[in-house]
């Protein structure tokens, strides 16, 4: 099945690559393994909650794995750089229809803090632009409007997260890609999933944009008396009040509690058109030998009780190491994957590459170092963030 860009959308352009182009890349026409996304996935809740019921995740940050996938290598899980955008583009790829991909782009020059700098107001959205938060915050926006646009074109249900006071839905690239879809909107509150007593939740409210479904993701705080621990210091200076960040609180609010992203994948199993959330499921219970058992209908209760061993997925193998070439367009079946893939001639118009993120078009593609081995094992890796109460104790608690 070839989808079509819409007309609005055949100029955007990122790193070189178009839509079009993203299309008829040779993993366009491979198996499609993977159920769950989690993009700057940071502690990754989400990818936990759907690796723990039996999905195939895939994690992608850029400090996910320190020394690996903050370099400027093959590895590179950095969204700014060529080769991390172009492996989470690989990565979008080889979701099924009906799978989930969740974005949560860097949110830092689109809230309020050092608005005074970032400069963005109605009328200018992209902000300063000579101020480097503001430039890389620009290509954050850009880089989700480019997946989002692809997932939807492949029929996979993407999710955007943003602080409710974000003005990131306001940037245009990002604005014209939601307006293109049918979308819908929840605000789900993060102090309602902390299991920290009450006056020491952190009411941080996630605005979360994409179909229809995500309007079960509604989650309106419950704290009593609405007492909250603060994000934010006020101090006095120059005879007037100015508000400041507690980088660490900000820091620690950014990750989703684990019952969070548990809630998350409930809804999103239950909700989510017809049965294409659940249809590619297996769950291998512990102790068998090696039986799948498929699950037919949406798992509830007791699945999250049972130690479960997640399906690897199909090995990338050699074709990640070399660069793609803008090939002519063949023939796609979702049904149908191809065993082998061919390898592509070089093009030597990628020995200089070019930042581009305006609207012109460009035909080009290119390729990314695969996590190796790494696809083959979804779990969850740690990460550098600390563990917190929530992770600690949060599947104690009654489920959703």
């Amino acid at each position: 099945m070839v989808s079509t860009v819409p007309g609005l959308l055949q100029a955007l352009c990122v790193f070189g690559l178009t839509l079009h182009d993203a299309l008829k890349l040779p993993e366009a026409d491979g198996p499609r393994t993977v159920d769950v996304v989690e993009l700057w996935c940071g502690v990754g809740s989400i990818a936990a909650a759907a690796s723990a019921a039996g999905y195939v995740v895939q994690k992608f940050d850029k400090y996910r794995v320190p020394g690996v996938t903050d370099t400027d290598g093959h590895a590179s899980e950095d969204l700014l750089s060529w080769f991390g955008f172009m492996s989470a583009v690989r990565c979008v790829l080889a979701i099924r229809r009906g799978g989930l991909l969740w974005m949560a782009p860097v949110c830092s020059s689109f809230v309020f803090m050092n608005s005074s700098n970032c400069q963005r107001r109605r009328g200018n959205w992209m902000g300063n632009v000579n101020y480097k938060p503001v430039a890389e915050g620009n290509l954050h926006a850009t880089v989700a409007a480019f997946l989002f646009a692809l997932a939807r074109l492949r029929g996979v249900f993407p999710v955007l997260e943003n602080p409710a006071g974000s003005v990131i839905f306001r940037f245009p690239v990002l604005e014209l890609v939601l307006s293109l879809w049918s979308t819908a909107k929840a605000i789900c509150c993060r102090c309602r999933f902390s299991t920290d007593r009450m006056g020491r939740r952190w009411r941080k409210a996630y605005k979360l944009v994409g179909a229809t479904w995500v309007k079960h993701l509604n989650a309106p705080c419950r704290c009593k008396n609405g007492l909250h621990c603060p994000l934010v210091h006020r101090v006095m200076r120059n005879n007037s009040w100015k508000t400041t960040g507690n980088q660490k609180h900000l820091r620690a609010s950014a990750a989703y509690p684990l019952r969070m992203g548990k809630f998350v994948i409930q809804q999103w199993m239950t909700h989510s058109s017809g049965e294409s959330a659940t249809a590619g499921r297996q769950v291998k219970h512990q102790g068998t030998t090696g039986a799948i058992c498929p699950l037919s209908t949406v798992a509830t209760g007791s699945v999250w009780k049972m130690p479960i061993c997640p399906l690897s997925t199909v090995a990338t193998g050699s074709v990640w190491k070399m660069p793609l070439l803008h090939t002519a367009s063949v023939s796609r079946s979702t049904r149908k994957a191809p065993k082998t893939r061919n390898a592509q001639t070089i093009s030597s118009t990628w020995k200089m590459l070019s930042f581009d993120t305006s609207l012109t078009a460009s035909g080009a593609s290119c390729a990314s170092d695969g996590q190796g081995m790494g696809w083959k094992t979804p779990s969850f890796e740690p990460t550098s963030v600390a563990p917190t109460r929530d992770s600690r104790i949060a599947w104690k608690t009654p489920e959703f």
